[in-house]
Parts: C-alpha cells; structure tokens; sequence
C-alpha cells in the first residue's frame, strides 16, 4: 500500500492524475479493508491537488473515519490535508479544528514533523483571520520544530505574513531562505 500510494503521487506530480487514481482504486480493490483509508487518503490528496475539492473532501472524510482506530500519524496526516482542502476554501474554523486536531494526534504519536506542519500552518490560520503577531509569533514557535529540509513553503508563508504586516526587509530574508 505504501508504495502503491507513493507510485500514485509520484504519478500525478509528473500530470498523470488519471493514472494514479486508476492505480489507487485497483489497489483498493485488492487491498486488505484496512488498508482502504490509506488509499483513499492518497486519493483525496490528488483531487485536492487538481482542485476537484467535492472529491478530495469526500475521499478525505472516509479516510478519516477508517483512520480514527489505526495508525495516527496516517490519520494526523489526513486531518492536516483536510485542514489545508478547509482553509483554502475559505472555512477557517474547520480548517482550525481540523490542524489543531491532527497536531494533537501528532504529538501523542511522537511524528514531530507533522506537528511542526500542524503548528505552523496553525500560524497561517491566524494570518488568515487577521491576527498579523499571532501568525508571526505561532509561526516562530514552530520553527523551532522544523526539520532543515522543511523551511521552504513555511519561509514563503512567512515572508506573505510579514509583507501583510508591512516588514519589507524581513520579507525578503524569508524569500532569499
């Protein structure tokens, strides 16, 4: 299933999105029933990823309840991709509940770099709502969390935060990172 899902994703990064789809659902098909929400997870994420949001949601909320029982940094990892199909729709609470949610769950499983992403995109809600200092102070605080190879979004999401605030210079420290 694993390599199934990376195959997928892989696939559709190249635009063969039809293809990985076909690949999730023949696996689906054949794959222990516990195994299904992490297909469907993989799945809901490559309709995210296309902006087909009615699909990635529905993919994602089934993922989600067969997750609830099973592995949590799968499902802390699901709820996170919710969070950001929410917030990119506009529906900062869910999105809210969602990542606060998936950074709990990342924490009691010990998957730290999922925390750092829960945390900081927490950060960006704020941004979102309004909250300039919050965004930037959650957005700190998390940074303390990230693994090196993980800064480059992270840093273009504070760079926006900080050009919202008005802090040029800064911003471009971030861009350069």
């Amino acid at each position: 299933v694993r390599i199934t899902v990376t195959l997928s994703y892989n696939l559709a990064e190249l635009g063969r999105t039809a293809e990985a789809i076909e690949l999730l659902d023949q696996a689906a098909d054949i794959a222990d029933p516990e195994h299904v929400p992490a297909l469907r997870a993989s799945r809901g994420l490559i309709y995210a990823r296309v902006g087909d949001a009615p699909r990635a949601m529905a993919d994602l909320d089934a993922a989600i309840a067969g997750l609830t029982g099973g592995d949590q940094e799968d499902l802390a990892r699901t709820l996170l991709n919710r969070g950001l199909l929410h917030m990119t729709a506009g529906d900062l609470l869910a999105a809210q509940s969602d990542t606060s949610r998936a950074s709990a769950i990342a924490h009691a499983a010990g998957a730290d770099v999922v925390v750092f992403m829960a945390r900081y995109n927490l950060g960006y809600l704020r941004f979102l709502a309004g909250d300039l200092p919050g965004s930037l102070q959650a957005m700190a605080d998390a940074e303390e969390l990230a693994p090196a190879a993980a800064l480059g979004v992270p840093a273009l999401d504070r760079a926006r935060v900080l050009l919202a605030a008005g802090l040029l210079g800064e911003a471009g420290e971030y861009i350069d990172a």
